[in-house]
């Protein structure tokens, strides 16, 4: 019985996904499912005899056939098949397209499968090692991947989000943008799509102002006029000052814009942003 035992975890082997469909080992069937958060189901058939530990990767994308989203994978994890097994798993995952729709309903379509960046996958897994993957801010996160958005468009509002967003910086090696803008939620007509729609901003200016001086915190459009006055302060005393702006931009259009703090007579601080 122990000699049995031995040679059954022997034949055993904990494969990555991508690995065992380039060999030939095992095939699958698609079909995306919305339970709650946006979750895939795979009929996944293990073509050999053997018995395998099949590792779905972070940051694998199925891509459908069609003006469709793909589903990236943004927590991996592990099937147990014995040989000849057929089985289905519901992987965890958000759309990689921000610009086209969710996958609907008749699709009838196949798909196929590829890696995402190297950039993402260490950030999705780092982000599961650290009990972050189902942070709010996943969906605007595997946008900034898949469709170049700035860090800026994922919205960070409390402790859990500045958490994330250490993390992400860390593993891509960028620095923290000083503002974020929150979107309009994706409503079941636009079918998980990136909105485009700004709501509200966050942002931390930091300025020295070298004599007294009554200032206003802004917001510029690109040609330097006065779009919203945030705040403003009377006879601030010479000194470093780190302005926090919490303010609602909806209505704004998309575009640059310009982040301020100016007086009567002099301009202290001024940065480009894009909303």
């Amino acid at each position: 019985m122990a000699f049995t035992s031995s040679s059954l975890l022997a034949q055993r082997k904990k494969v990555s996904f991508g690995e065992a469909l380039k060999k030939k080992w095992v095939s699958f069937l698609t079909r995306a499912e919305h339970r709650g958060q946006k979750n895939f189901r795979l009929d996944v058939r293990n073509l050999t005899r053997d018995s395998m530990d099949l590792v779905f990767e972070n940051g694998r994308m199925f891509v459908p056939d069609g003006p469709y989203q793909p589903f990236v994978v943004t927590r991996s994890v592990v099937l147990a098949m014995s040989g000849s097994e057929n089985k289905d798993i519901y992987l965890k995952g958000y759309c990689g397209n921000a610009n086209v729709g969710a996958i609907p309903p008749s699709f009838a379509g196949t798909f196929t499968t590829k890696m995402g960046s190297d950039e993402m996958v260490r950030t999705l897994t780092q982000l599961q090692a650290m009990r972050l993957d189902d942070a709010r801010q996943m969906q605007s996160l595997v946008w900034a991947f898949t469709n170049n958005h700035g860090l800026e468009k994922i919205y960070v509002s409390d402790d859990r989000g500045k958490q994330f967003m250490e993390i992400v910086a860390m593993t891509v090696g960028k620095d923290l943008p000083n503002y974020n803008i929150k979107y309009e939620e994706p409503n079941e007509l636009s079918n998980f799509m990136f909105t485009g729609v700004a709501q509200n901003m966050n942002a931390r200016l930091s300025c020295d102002i070298g004599a007294v001086a009554s200032v206003d915190v802004l917001l510029l459009d690109k040609d330097g006029k006065v779009v919203k006055c945030f705040k403003h302060l009377e006879n601030l005393p010479v000194g470093n000052y780190q302005f926090d702006v919490e303010a609602d931009i909806a209505g704004l259009a998309q575009g640059q814009y310009q982040l301020a703090v100016k007086s009567a007579d002099n301009s202290y601080y001024n940065q480009v942003i894009e909303i």
